[in-house]
């Protein structure tokens, strides 16, 4: 039996420390000496194996099931063929992602703090529109609320930094063109300020010689 194992079974056959110590003397004493010491056995283990690197070639994934993105690492002193990206095609790749609305199946792969209901995207489907934020992972294991362990193998995954910064160069096109936008904008509006006002000088023009026209008329008669 593991000393965690036999840790629960002390105290599920036996109530708490204080009540065995009060029932059975120094045999109480003794059962909570070997317990604590199955204790400190046990997390001695969990440090060694916390503290033990990963054998090469382990999947990591395995062994970590909220680890940071490497993209989040950004220094660019740990970084090689840094270039800027084409805004251009990531423009393009964006207009071809499909947004679906769909259920989780297994509670292992959503956050239980919102409904499963949720809007996203189908790995298989970014796949061919942007090949470089999907990825596969071989092999996890999990456990069931219902204490049943299963095993999913070969599951497409989405980098969503790589969606992220994406829609980051994206907005930033998006951005770039609106400043031409304005700029044409404000330039229509003061060309079109002053065709209202050579239109509203010349119409000011015929009205003073239309006067001048009918003074003269009146004069002549």
């Amino acid at each position: 039996v593991s000393p965690v194992c036999a840790g629960a079974h002390f105290f599920s056959s036996r109530g708490p420390p204080e009540q065995s110590v009060r029932g059975e003397g120094r045999a109480g004493m003794a059962s909570m000496g070997a317990l604590f010491a199955c204790r400190a056995a046990a997390l001695l283990v969990a440090i060694l194996l916390l503290c033990s690197p990963l054998p090469a070639g382990g999947n990591w994934l395995l062994q970590c099931s909220s680890c940071v993105d490497q993209a989040l690492y950004s220094d660019s002193k740990i970084k090689q063929n840094i270039e800027d990206a084409d805004l251009q095609t990531i423009m393009q790749q964006i207009k071809h992602i499909r947004i679906r609305e769909f259920d989780h199946g297994e509670d292992e792969f959503f956050n239980k703090f919102f409904s499963k209901r949720q809007l996203g995207i189908m790995a298989h489907e970014l796949q061919p529109v942007m090949p470089t934020a999907v990825g596969v992972l071989p092999e996890r294991r999990w456990t069931n609320p219902k204490g049943v362990t299963n095993q999913t193998k070969n599951v497409m995954l989405i980098r969503d930094t790589h969606l992220l910064f994406a829609t980051l160069g994206a907005v930033q096109l998006l951005a770039k063109k609106a400043d031409v936008w304005d700029e044409s904008i404000e330039k229509l509006f003061k060309e079109n300020a002053d065709i209202v006002a050579e239109q509203d000088d010349n119409r000011k023009k015929r009205e003073d010689m239309l006067q001048q026209i009918v003074r003269a008329v009146a004069k002549v008669e």
